[in-house]
């Protein structure tokens, strides 16, 4: 519905009277994540299909390039993520004159790899048959681990000069591209327009392409339709300052956050459960659901325009991909522990475990208050007992097995004697 002429847009959605004023943002981006699932005998052949993939690139961190995730990391996490980022030039030449074929071969035996997928040439999307809200894709991202779980990243950012509201309804249509149902839907009508696709059916294909059926994270009972969103939204500075407390954009922060419409009622005494106030930064809020992490800033601060979106981008979300890598993988086990062969999902849990599980992500303040809240979020310390829990059952049956199966072969031998010496 076409607003007044006063306003330079149109919305995707009639704003109710008495909702909050409009509020311009001065920059803004979202990441949309899809975890999938290669099964672990195909994971080196999905890694050589990347690698031979002319869309993709293989991601390579240097120390002096990526100096940022370099210091923010621990030693032990960061030599986890980014395979190449201590390497010496002697060792990246060395890397870089294997074969396509041992390349592979190394990657696959990677904790994790990266890759870039490109797009091809200018990528803008629009939501709406006319006026609408006109978007980019600048970056698409492949992230993997060994186990086979891993996931797709697409980067979208608004054009032109956007309300939050853009933001909020945007974020709730864009996360369901990707369902069965969204073609039942009204927010289906989202068109991409790009030299490589017209439609976004054509994207999504490429999704399929990139991801393939991905049933195994139905199987472990995660979201596998829906994205889950990542977001970063710096409002212009005077609707929140000295004088313009936070408070006047909770209402909008808490849509935000769920990745609710802009319409949405919202119960803001639950929501403050679900933010983060960083120590060492000004107007900086963040919100984390289960389904979405949220970066609201005020541009009064200029780093918050500046600095900020490059760290956030960076370092914050891969301590969000290696935090839901851990859910992810932990879900895997406790499935596996019921269905699959118990040696092989001990050593994967034990492994797990011993690697990752206990490491300390990062000395930085905030980067470590917002680990632990993401962590707190999922709940992941419940979901470790669970599993650990899981692992001693099926170890007691296990051990139990084995001592009747120790217990057969001995009453077997000890029949075998007793009729040699009757009988012979």
């Amino acid at each position: 519905m076409a607003l007044s002429g006063r306003h330079q847009r149109k919305l995707l959605y009639q704003i109710k009277e008495g909702d909050n004023m409009e509020r311009r943002t001065k920059y803004q981006y979202t990441y949309f994540i899809h975890p999938f699932i290669i099964e672990e005998k195909k994971y080196e052949e999905y890694i050589t299909r990347l690698m031979k993939d002319k869309h993709c690139h293989l991601k390579i961190f240097t120390k002096q390039k990526d100096l940022d995730i370099y210091t923010f990391f621990m030693p032990k996490v960061r030599k986890y993520l980014f395979w190449s980022i201590s390497y010496d030039q002697e060792q990246m030449r060395t890397f870089q004159d294997l074969g396509k074929t041992l390349q592979i071969r190394m990657l696959a035996q990677k904790p994790c790899v990266m890759f870039d997928y490109d797009l091809g040439d200018f990528t803008q999307g629009k939501v709406g048959e006319k006026d609408g809200i006109f978007f980019d894709i600048p970056k698409i991202e492949i992230i993997c681990f060994k186990t086979g779980i891993c996931f797709l990243l697409i980067k979208t950012i608004l054009n032109g000069a956007n309300m939050l509201s853009d933001v909020i309804n945007f974020n709730y249509k864009f996360r369901d591209i990707n369902a069965d149902y969204a073609k039942l839907q009204e927010y289906e009508n989202i068109k991409i327009q790009t030299e490589r696709f017209q439609h976004m059916q054509e994207f999504k294909q490429i999704i399929q392409e990139i991801t393939g059926k991905n049933d195994w994270i139905a199987k472990l009972n995660l979201q596998n339709e829906r994205f889950l969103t990542y977001s970063y939204v710096c409002l212009e500075q005077e609707y929140w300052n000295e004088k313009k407390p936070f408070a006047e954009l909770e209402n909008d922060f808490a849509k935000l956050k769920n990745v609710l419409p802009y319409k949405a009622q919202i119960n803001l005494i639950e929501q403050a459960k679900q933010e983060i106030t960083l120590s060492t930064l000004q107007y900086v809020k963040i919100g984390v659901t289960k389904q979405a992490i949220t970066l609201l800033t005020s541009s009064v601060n200029t780093e918050n325009y500046t600095k900020i979106p490059h760290r956030y981008e960076r370092s914050y979300l891969y301590t969000y991909i290696l935090t839901l890598y851990k859910q992810v993988l932990l879900e895997k086990i406790k499935y596996d522990f019921q269905t699959r062969n118990f040696a092989k999902t001990e050593k994967a849990f034990i492994e797990f475990t011993e690697s990752i599980w206990n490491e300390e992500v990062t000395c930085e303040i905030d980067g470590t208050e917002f680990y632990k809240e993401i962590v707190k979020t999922l709940k992941l310390e419940d979901l470790y007992q669970e599993v650990k829990n899981r692992y001693q059952i099926a170890n007691k049956k296990s051990n139990t097995r084995r001592i009747q199966d120790i217990s057969y072969i001995l009453l077997a031998i000890f029949l075998i004697i007793i009729i040699r010496i009757l009988f012979f």
